[in-house]
């Protein structure tokens, strides 16, 4: 199967396969630094469980810089889709890696349908991290809410639980929030 080309000025099969060969390499970058997040993931997780919140302010650091490169890759990837597009005549936010396989033709389809396999098994594996990692956050903060419970039971002020630490709050507290000496 050979390449489908729009005719258009200047361009040529040389050009798209360059670009089919630019995308592939953004790809595979883009694999490196999603992996590099599922790592940063499992890291944060550990963190938690320890609640080692040095530790976690580390890795979210490090995460807010793999995912700022994920952005410029996302860039980049989206600027050679462009071009791919323009040479081809398709719509770019119609081009799948799916799509963009039946168009690159024997030469890129193998490694393309291959990367979409492994990048959606990536994602898969990023929601259930994320899942996991709130369910922790979540518990986490009920053990605090019931420590500050039972603090505030051994000082002798259970009369304001209710009133100070509670979902249910006034309109004016945010939900959940604790008032300590009048400060939130």
């Amino acid at each position: 199967m050979t390449i489908k080309l729009k005719k258009k000025k200047g361009r040529n099969k040389l050009d798209i396969k360059h670009y089919f060969s630019e995308l592939i390499d953004i790809l595979k970058r883009e694999i490196r630094s999603f992996n590099a997040i599922v790592e940063l993931l499992i890291l944060e997780q550990q963190g938690l469980i320890e609640s080692n919140n040095e530790f976690l302010l580390e890795v979210l650091g490090r995460q807010e810089d793999v995912l700022s490169s994920i952005a410029c890759l996302e860039k980049s990837r989206m600027e050679i889709v462009k071009k791919i597009a323009d040479c081809t005549g398709e719509d770019p936010g119609m081009l799948t890696l799916s799509k963009l396989s039946e168009i690159a033709g024997d030469d890129f389809k193998k490694e393309l349908l291959e990367t979409a396999v492994v990048l959606s098994r990536i994602n898969e594996d990023i929601r259930q991290k994320k899942i996991s990692n709130s369910i922790l956050i979540n518990q986490g903060i009920i053990i605090v809410e019931s420590q500050i419970r039972f603090i505030l039971k051994a000082i002798g002020k259970e009369d304001l639980i209710k009133e100070i630490y509670t979902s249910g709050a006034d309109n004016s507290w945010v939900s959940g929030s604790i008032s300590v000496d009048s400060r939130i």
